[in-house]
């Protein structure tokens, strides 16, 4: 049902054309001079996982919540084991989040998801991150030389915010 939803990718390089590159460079530049702080203020994000306690999505964790969103770690193996459940699971996501992160789930769960909910679904957030993380020396050559030396974590964090904000259409 929601159109801005992010490609199932065969590898998490696949998702990052040219064009994304160059606009999430821009929009983490943009984020970097304090531009639009809390553009998540309020957002309520659900993390629908196979291993919700995998150490990947702290970093992602960090990022929307710098930018003022909460995000909540479900466990969807249930869900996986009893489709039976799809119709509580759906109108729980639609009720509680403004978006969902399907985290490692089967691409076919995903694309479902995707379909029947009314919500940005968006597929491996963690795993795009990651792609996203490369661009740091990037985003490093494009700051001014009067800005504040950042660290590459600092970059990194930047890089995955702008993923976010242009994710969840913020």
């Amino acid at each position: 049902m929601y159109s801005a939803a992010l490609p199932l990718p065969e590898s998490s390089t696949e998702l990052l054309s040219p064009s994304r590159c160059q606009a999430l460079l821009q929009l983490a530049q943009s984020l970097d001079r304090g531009a639009v702080f809390s553009r998540l203020q309020g957002r309520n994000i659900a993390l629908l996982c196979l291993q919700p306690d995998e150490a990947a999505l702290a970093s992602l964790e960090e990022a929307a919540s710098s930018l003022g969103a909460r995000l909540a770690r479900l466990d969807a193996q249930s869900w996986l084991e009893d489709s039976a459940d799809s119709p509580a699971l759906l109108r729980m996501l639609e009720r509680l989040y403004d978006a969902v992160d399907c985290e490692g789930l089967p691409a076919e769960r995903a694309q479902a998801l995707q379909r029947q909910c009314a919500l940005p679904v968006l597929v491996n957030l963690s795993q795009t991150q990651l792609a996203v993380k490369a661009l740091a020396p990037q985003l490093r050559a494009l700051r001014s030389p009067e800005a504040h030396p950042a660290s590459l974590a600092e970059e990194e964090v930047l890089l995955v915010q702008a993923l976010l904000v242009s994710s969840l259409g913020a």
